[in-house]
């Protein structure tokens, strides 16, 4: 799962790469990304709420102020009470949490902890309420006052080294950084050194992000300074942030240039390759017409014309399915176009199964041909066996027929006596059935 952080990130930070690892698994990810969201966001709280509880009473005792006003609990509960939503209603719960917001801002940064300290004493709140009202006074906190926010959420984690929440302080170390980009990575250094739990990947990918906005070779150092564990996910940040031509091949060269620094062979590759399939998911949104002009001129290696067409499939343009297939078929020979030509055929096939059918009688025998069938007929065996293997029967003898037969056999449907007995006989008939 680790090769989702970048998702988490990008999303904050509304930043437009995704790897295209992630795109493999993005449909089942898919499903599961609120449910970690809101894990993370009842981890803090938990943080929190154990911090404040941790306080001794002659220090909580210090401060020569009253607890908690009476009206601020009533609208804490007003806001966040299950028991008073329909009372307050929708608009009052609105006006009420503007309110609290606007107090939590004009507070003075030496406040803060004492407030989150005394909601999560308060025994007039319900759980919930002390645990969502905190959650968004901390964001509030790390929105407006970065720098300040951020040392109080570091004096929660120094307590707590388990809690890691990269999207909060993401988001918090690139608003300050608008405003001293040296003074962020000096603070993020000395943190990476001493607290690498809170420093996690995703959190140092945002200042490389911030960098490579305008400064693509700082952007590629910093993976490097910051010691990011995952490569990979930094590169497709900043290749992400490359949308015209003139800035793809700048970052293209970069990137060439900074591989050869990772020392370790996979970590290497996956930087290269994941970071280049960005670049590919990125060429063919443009339309086949500009995207594969400016490929066809950027000195492409094969390796590199590989990753490009890694999960690009679903970025494809309706009508331009075909016309990709055979590019890469024509400029990656035998089994290197397997790839691309899988990745977009299966997901044409998702969507226009008929019009790949017809497409396939028009297209040469050869290599690209043979992984196109085999995509298409994988797809197609559950809802038309029949047409699948006829498809199959095509390919030439070998490892390749034997295993889509199989797999034809395996997704025939079984569901009455009369499809079941039709698929033992192909079964039989071409021995897969086992």
């Amino acid at each position: 799962m680790k090769r989702y952080s970048v998702i988490l990130i990008t999303g904050c930070l509304t930043v437009g790469a995704l790897s295209w690892h992630q795109e493999r698994t993005l449909a089942s990810a898919r499903g599961n990304l609120q449910a970690v969201r809101a894990e993370l966001k009842n981890m803090e709280m938990h943080a929190l709420s154990t911090a404040s509880r941790s306080l001794k009473r002659d220090e909580r005792a210090s401060f020569n102020e009253p607890p908690l006003p009476r009206e601020i609990i009533d609208l804490i509960r007003a806001v966040y009470d299950p028991a008073m939503r329909d009372e307050v209603g929708d608009a009052g719960r609105k006006e009420g949490y503007e309110r609290l917001i606007d107090r939590i801002r004009r507070m003075k940064p030496a406040d803060w902890r004492k407030y989150l300290a005394e909601v999560y004493e308060c025994e007039d709140l319900v759980e919930e309420a002390r645990r969502i009202h905190c959650h968004h006074a901390l964001s509030s906190i790390l929105d407006t006052h970065p720098r300040d926010g951020l040392d109080l959420y570091i004096e929660a984690a120094d307590r707590f080294p388990e809690i890691v929440q990269g999207i909060m302080i993401a988001r918090a170390l690139v608003t300050w950084a608008d405003e001293d980009f040296e003074g962020v990575l000096q603070w993020m250094k000395e943190q990476i050194q001493e607290r690498p739990y809170v420093m996690n990947d995703d959190v140092r990918c945002s200042l490389v992000w911030k960098a490579a906005k305008s400064d693509i070779d700082l952007a590629f150092r910093l993976i490097g300074e910051l010691e990011i564990s995952s490569p990979m996910n930094a590169t497709q940040t900043i290749m992400g942030l490359a949308k015209t031509g003139e800035a793809r091949m700048a970052t293209l060269k970069s990137l060439r240039e900074f591989l050869p620094t990772i020392e370790d062979g996979r970590k290497r590759r996956d930087a290269g390759n994941y970071a280049v399939g960005v670049l590919g998911r990125m060429l063919v949104e443009d339309g086949f017409d500009e995207g594969s002009r400016w490929a066809g001129n950027a000195g492409l290696t094969a390796g590199e014309l590989i990753a490009l067409g890694y999960e690009l499939g679903y970025a494809v343009k309706p009508g331009e399915e075909a016309r990709w297939t055979e590019w890469f078929g024509a400029r990656l020979p035998g089994s290197q176009c397997e790839r691309p030509v899988r990745s977009i055929v299966r997901q044409w096939t998702e969507q226009d199964y008929q019009g790949v059918g017809n497409w396939l009688n028009t297209v040469p025998a050869g290599e690209m041909k043979n992984v196109a069938i085999t995509a298409y007929a994988e797809l197609v065996a559950g809802y038309e066996p029949e047409a699948a293997a006829n498809w199959a029967l095509t390919l030439g003898e070998g490892e390749r027929r034997q295993k889509l037969l199989r797999k034809i056999y395996l997704e025939w449907p079984k569901n009455d006596p009369a499809s079941k007995a039709a698929a033992d006989a192909f079964g039989d008939a071409h021995g897969v059935r086992r």
